[in-house]
Order: C-alpha cells, then sequence, then structure tokens
C-alpha cells in the first residue's frame, strides 16, 4: 500500500501551461516525429483531420490556446498546402505557421 502523494498531486499537471507574451514563442515549434503514411490512403475530411491532429500540438505549445485553433483552420484551408511536407519538413512546417500567424495578426490590427 503506498501512502504518500507525489510531489504536487494530480492537480498540478493542469495548470502547465506557461504564460508567454505575443510573440515570445516565435520559432518554437517543434515538429513530433510521424508516420505520414496513413496520408496516402485518407481522403477529404479524415486525411484533414489526421494532418490538424498532428499539427495543433505544437501550435498550441507555441501560441497558445488563443491562436492555435485559428492558425491550425488557417494551414488546413489554405488549398495550396502539402500535407505530406507539412507533417515531415520542420522548416515547410514552421513557414506555413509563421505565414499563418502573420495574416492572423494583421487582420487583427
Amino acid at each position: 500500500m503506498h501512502g504518500g502523494q507525489q510531489p504536487g498531486g494530480m492537480g498540478q499537471q493542469q495548470q502547465h501551461h506557461q504564460q508567454r507574451s505575443p510573440g515570445e514563442a516565435q520559432g518554437v515549434l517543434s515538429l513530433p516525429a510521424i508516420d505520414s503514411g496513413p496520408l496516402d490512403v485518407l481522403k477529404g475530411e479524415e486525411r484533414e483531420n489526421f494532418v490538424g491532429n498532428h499539427i495543433y500540438g505544437p501550435i498550441l505549445n507555441a501560441y497558445g490556446a488563443d491562436e492555435a485553433p485559428t492558425v491550425t483552420g488557417m494551414i488546413l484551408d489554405e488549398s495550396a498546402v502539402d500535407y505530406k511536407e507539412l507533417l515531415t519538413n520542420q522548416a515547410y512546417f514552421t513557414s506555413k505557421v509563421q505565414e499563418a500567424r502573420a495574416i492572423l495578426k494583421k487582420s487583427q490590427e
């Protein structure tokens, strides 16, 4: 029988988000290793969801919950985006995120 609790308790994990000022996280996009194989068989909305689910986390970590849904949606809505490159090429991913984010920021001015 374990009698003690771990330091910090379970509730601490939910409070792990850091507050960032706008622009502070620029360039802190880290694309995890992803098996892009399913892209070859997925079509339409399933394909878009697969990509969105994989890019949302890194965007959320870099820019927070206020911008991540919009930036992710903007990338997925862009017709010229190469999904396989987006999931496997860090430089391409970063450029597309920064491009979408710049458009978002300009629209908010």
